[in-house]
């Protein structure tokens, strides 16, 4: 499936990006974000796990997990930055229909194998 697929691959990049940007200078991440000073570094080693597992890992684990964290972004930072909690929630519904998109691959798979 091709909406899976580059879905995957740009999770696995965005995330290592703004994982890699958290790591390193957190402050500005979490400044433009809206978001606590003090969790970036986490933010963004949490992103860089996210994305190495998308890269590295197949079936739908590491969507799950990407879905999980931008929903956790989207709850949490709902009064403090509204504008990036809808921009949180809306990738988090694209997560959504990829993880669905990836469940439905791995059981059509799994269908087409038995029938033989």
């Amino acid at each position: 499936m091709k909406f899976v697929d580059a879905s995957v691959k740009l999770f696995a990049f965005g995330s290592l990006a703004f994982g890699a940007w958290g790591v390193i200078h957190p402050k500005s991440l979490t400044g433009l974000l809206g978001d606590d000073p003090e969790l970036g570094r986490l933010l963004g080693a949490r992103d860089l796990v996210v994305g190495a597992a998308l890269l590295k890992m197949a079936g739908p684990l590491p969507l799950a997990m990407r879905m999980a964290s931008d929903l956790h972004d989207a709850i949490r930072l709902r009064e403090r930055s509204p504008v990036v909690a809808l921009g949180a929630a809306a990738v988090a519904l694209w997560g959504a229909a990829a993880l669905m998109g990836s469940l439905e691959r791995g059981s059509r798979g799994a269908r087409l194998a038995g029938s033989r």
